[in-house]
């Protein structure tokens, strides 16, 4: 998996690095691994494709549902995130409404 994390900051195709995003959320099975995703997808929150903050979006709110450690930071960081474009905007919202648990 250390591979697969590196790949999601520095593959040059944006493609790649969404799939990666969506591989976070959803291969996390121990709080550990939880902690080395949410990083990594915190990062990718500022990347400059937004389907690929869009998907690190996503993956950040099935990290915070699945570990409640984590959800108070995720919430944080999500809420201080930019709209940098309605889309975007659009999947914050519904994220951070899933993790106060009133989506």
């Amino acid at each position: 998996m250390g591979r697969i994390r590196s790949l999601a900051l520095s593959d040059p195709l944006p493609m790649c690095r969404w799939h990666i995003a969506m591989l976070l959320g959803n291969t996390a099975v121990k709080a550990d691994d939880a902690d080395a995703h949410v990083a990594i997808l915190f990062q990718m929150l500022d990347d400059e494709s937004p389907l690929v903050v869009g998907w690190a979006i996503a993956s950040l709110a099935i990290l915070g549902e699945k570990f409640s450690s984590r959800r108070p930071e995720i919430v944080r960081r999500l809420q201080a995130l930019p709209g940098k474009s309605k889309a975007i905007e659009a999947r914050r919202r519904k994220a951070l409404k899933t993790l106060r648990g009133i989506g």
